[in-house]
């Protein structure tokens, strides 16, 4: 997926992604090293894709859901 921006100041949150990173305890600096190195996978839109990255020290990986076409981030989640 060689077409998807991976500069992460490429991307900026909705107003849902934002609260859900927040209330998900999830840290800007982790969204952005997602976006930077996080394996790339197809998501459930066209546009979008599934950004996915473990980190030393988390139970769990954290997933980013953007818009690859206008560098909206959709969503930003812990990943089973």
């Amino acid at each position: 997926m060689s077409d998807v921006p991976r500069e992460p100041e490429f991307y900026h949150p909705t107003t849902h992604a934002g609260q859900q990173r927040k209330d998900r305890g999830i840290e800007w600096v982790q969204v952005s090293k997602t976006l930077a190195d996080g394996r790339v996978k197809t998501s459930h839109k066209k546009c979008c894709r599934l950004f996915i990255r473990e980190f030393e020290g988390l139970d769990k990986p954290v997933g980013v859901v953007a818009d690859v076409t206008n560098g909206e981030i959709v969503t930003v989640e812990w990943r089973k």
